[in-house]
């Protein structure tokens, strides 16, 4: 049951490498379109040169891509803050917040809230209990 309360709390991180990946490869798309265009000096170098129209489309099927995985992305931060509110525990609340929205490391965790590793990962499990009692009860 932890673990897949833990699955769906990492959604909204999970979407966030992803959304930066996608960036990343419109970002690689566009800068090897602009390489091929300075290369193309009239002379035979034997390679096959993509039209700007097979560009265009490239880009505009990766930005169709991109919007479906921002959008994904806010749903998830949506969903999963509110679950977060639910936790009545203010530092149990901010202690989610910090691992599942802001994606801080455990390490962080510990220095911003002044806890050990340890009590640290006790209030991580309350608060994963917690949540998923709620989810039992919505379902």
């Amino acid at each position: 049951m932890y673990e897949d309360v833990k699955d769906y709390m990492n959604e909204y991180q999970i979407l966030c490498a992803k959304e930066a990946r996608k960036r990343r490869e419109i970002q690689q798309a566009r800068e090897d379109q602009t390489s091929m265009e300075l290369a193309m000096d009239g002379m035979p170098h034997g390679s096959v040169r993509r039209s700007l129209a097979d560009y265009a489309a490239e880009i505009d099927e990766l930005e169709a891509e991109l919007a479906e995985i921002t959008a994904a992305k806010f749903d998830a931060r949506r969903r999963i803050t509110w679950e977060i509110e639910r936790v009545e525990d203010p530092k149990e609340a901010e202690l989610l917040h910090r691992k599942y929205i802001a994606g801080e490391s455990w390490s962080e965790i510990e220095s911003s809230m002044g806890y050990s590793r340890r009590a640290v990962f006790y209030k991580f499990k309350q608060s994963l209990k917690k949540i998923a009692l709620n989810c039992t009860k919505l379902h």
